[in-house]
């Protein structure tokens, strides 16, 4: 009843908003449309991590937010520029976090704002003319005055190089599934939306162009512009999400899926029909119940990939072994049937 409550929400929300975009153009027919979101959409509240981004983009021109998010701009304007499909990001607010003048560095400075760039961001306003210290730049509380002038370059480099920055990027082959549905069924919970942010950003991180995909554009058309999907751990869709994946599959991408991923359905039931999705003939609980365990080598394929060791997290066990579980002892070869 939960999810089918807020997905009733979210489409009722959708219909208001276009119908107000309605009523705005008609006294103003050219007129550019947002809907402001406070800091970063995709925190751990159902509120704001949990809404239906096609829906809400749809009633939108632009994606605008609010942007305090100290070293992680990159990865939160990356985010964005996904959510927003294809429409110009821009930030309503900003500024170098810690709001300190001892902190506002010009090396933070250059970093917090060029990294928004970077991330795909194409427009941004900057409080300036007050002297609030979180928002401000004139009072000496706020910004020193001798780190006043990295303010300045930036500007006058934006205002330079404007045409080559908002040069559209380079579209993406591979995608990290957004489970909506994840978040709406455990708001607030230790799995979404952080794994799916995790997944999302070790790949950014390492250089490759991603796009964050909201389960919303699971579908045949949307996956048709990728060759790679991956399903972050503990991701829930629906059924029609799967069957474009089957097809997506079908077709030759290439699907990468993280511990627990599809295990269950949208209503936390299991879902042993997902397997052949996956690849998998069986999955189970970790021997001995082991969700988290400390690898100390790495097959020599992997190793400049893996740290020398590193805790893995979220085990499950998605073999068949010929040994008993009892069996099984630290330092015992394990063999797979």
């Amino acid at each position: 009843a939960w999810l089918d409550w807020m997905t009733y929400g979210q489409g009722a929300f959708a219909e208001f908003f276009q119908w107000e975009r309605g009523v705005i153009h008609d006294a103003a027919p050219e007129a550019l449309l947002v809907h402001k979101k406070v800091n970063n959409p995709l925190d751990s509240s159902a509120c704001s991590s949990g809404t239906n981004w096609t829906l809400m983009t749809a009633s939108e021109d632009l994606f605008g937010l609010n942007a305090y998010e100290g070293p992680n701009y990159f990865v939160t304007m990356s985010l964005a520029r996904s959510i927003a499909a294809d429409k110009p990001v821009i930030v309503y607010e900003t500024n170098v976090m810690p709001p300190r003048a001892t902190a506002r560095t010009p090396e933070r400075i250059r970093r917090a704002f060029w990294s928004q760039i970077a991330g795909g961001l194409r427009g941004m306003f900057i409080f300036a003319l007050i002297d609030d210290p979180e928002h401000g730049l004139l009072s000496d509380k706020a910004v020193l005055p001798e780190n006043r002038p990295a303010y300045t370059e930036f500007m006058q480099t934006v205002n330079r190089f404007g045409p080559i920055l908002a040069l559209p990027d380079r579209p993406s082959r591979l995608a990290v599934i957004y489970s909506t549905t994840a978040v709406l069924q455990e708001p607030g919970g230790r799995n979404w939306p952080f794994v799916g942010l995790d997944a999302f950003s070790l790949l950014r991180l390492s250089q490759f162009d991603v796009d964050f995909l909201p389960e919303e554009r699971c579908t045949g058309e949307w996956l048709q512009r990728y060759e790679v999907i991956v399903l972050p751990s503990y991701t829930l869709l629906d059924t029609a999400a799967i069957t474009a994946l089957e097809q997506f599959v079908t077709r030759g991408g290439k699907l990468i899926a993280f511990a627990h991923s599809l295990e269950r359905d949208t209503l936390f039931e299991p879902q042993p029909g997902a397997l052949s999705l996956l690849g998998l003939d069986t999955r189970s609980e970790a021997i001995g119940g082991r969700t988290q365990q400390d690898v100390y080598a790495t097959d020599p394929r992997l190793e400049a990939f893996c740290p020398d060791e590193f805790a893995a997290v979220g085990v499950e066990k998605v073999s068949s072994i010929k040994e008993s579980a009892a069996e099984l002892i630290p330092g015992k070869a394990v063999t797979s049937t």
